[in-house]
């Protein structure tokens, strides 16, 4: 009994070691979670942007800006059909 006792003893502080980990790992997490959620709700991080499609050429055209102000254009898509 003793041996098996033992064993059990092993693999029940190893499962807590286990768990102990985990616990630490999920507040991790959330604490990511919310900092990307509160990185997402910041004006200063959302991208302004306008898109205009060219019925005769087929071609969606589209800019933004970036968090920093820079204008991006970008015009190569393929035409539909």
């Amino acid at each position: 009994m003793s041996c098996c006792s033992s064993l059990l003893q092993q693999a029940l502080h190893a499962l807590q070691e286990k768990q102990a980990q985990l616990k630490m790992r999920l507040q991790e997490l959330q604490q990511l979670k919310m900092k990307l959620r509160d990185n997402e709700s910041s004006p200063q991080d959302k991208v302004s942007w306008e898109g205009v499609w060219n019925s005769k050429t087929k071609i969606f055209f589209f800019s933004w800006r970036s968090r920093h102000g820079a204008a991006v254009n970008k015009s190569d898509w393929e035409p539909l059909g």
